[in-house]
């Protein structure tokens, strides 16, 4: 075992039982902010 096939086991077990998908989707539903308006500013800001 080194390094990346433990994390490969840890994508995998994740993946396998679900809770990706569910941490996935509590990570991006925040519709109260607009990510748009976040990252916009920021980005204009190091031209």
């Amino acid at each position: 075992w080194d390094d990346k096939d433990i994390v490969q086991a840890d994508i995998e077990r994740f993946v396998d039982d679900g809770s990706l998908d569910d941490n996935v989707e509590s990570f991006l539903s925040h519709d109260d902010i607009d990510q748009r308006d976040t990252v916009g500013p920021c980005m204009e800001g190091t031209k």
